[in-house]
């Protein structure tokens, strides 16, 4: 989790029986609450990537 002024940011992995799914959030902090976020959530083998980023993945 990183926060700075008025944000947070959070990457997560979670590992359910034979599937595992990543998310990454975006949130907006206010007087110590969260008062937005946005989530984006995939599991892991669900898209082949791209061609140009092929040499990074496994």
């Amino acid at each position: 989790m990183l926060g700075g002024p008025g944000g947070v940011a959070s990457v997560v992995r979670v590992v359910h029986e034979s599937e595992t799914c990543f998310g990454y959030g975006l949130y907006e902090v206010r007087s110590e609450r969260v008062v937005h976020g946005t989530e984006y959530w995939t599991t892991a083998g669900a898209e082949a990537p791209p061609a140009w980023r092929q040499q990074w993945t496994e």
